[in-house]
C-alpha cells in the first residue's frame, strides 16, 4: 500500500476493509502512520439480521461457498472481536462517517455522497 499510495502522487485512496484487525492497524502505523492523513473512516452500519438475509441471497446467484450461516456468524464475531476496537479508535479521533446501511442503495450513496463532500471531498 505505501508503494501504491506513493507511486500514485500521494494522492486520495480508499482502502476497503483495512485495517479490520489489531495487527493490520499496527502494521500500518508502523509502516505507513505518520506518512499519510487518513481524513476518514467509512462504516456503514447495517445489523446482522439485514446482513445475513442479504449474504443468504447473495448466495443463491454468487456461487461463493463461504456465503452460509455458518461461516456468515463467525464473520459476524470476527468483526466483532476485531474490527469493532478498530472503529473505536477512529470513533475518538473524530473521523468515522457513519451510514445507514439498511437502506435502498441509492439512498446510502446518496447520504454517504452529502457527508463526503461536508468534510469537503469533490462530488463527481
Amino acid at each position: 500500500m505505501k508503494k501504491a499510495i506513493r507511486d500514485h502522487g500521494n494522492g486520495i485512496f480508499l482502502l476497503d476493509g483495512f485495517p479490520r484487525s489489531s495487527d493490520n492497524i499496527e502494521a500500518w502505523d508502523e509502516e505507513i502512520g505518520s506518512t499519510v492523513n487518513i481524513r476518514n473512516m467509512i462504516y456503514f452500519e447495517c445489523s446482522e439480521k439485514v446482513m445475513e438475509e442479504r449474504l443468504l441471497s447473495r448466495a443463491k446467484t454468487s456461487g461463493r461457498a463461504d456465503d452460509n450461516p455458518e461461516t456468515i456468524k463467525k464473520r459476524f464475531k470476527t468483526f466483532t472481536d476485531d474490527t469493532k476496537p478498530i472503529l473505536a479508535r477512529y470513533e475518538k479521533e473524530g473521523i468515522v462517517l457513519k451510514v445507514n446501511a439498511e437502506r435502498a442503495v441509492d439512498e446510502v450513496y446518496k447520504d454517504l455522497k452529502a457527508q463526503l463532500v461536508a468534510k469537503g471531498f469533490n462530488a463527481k
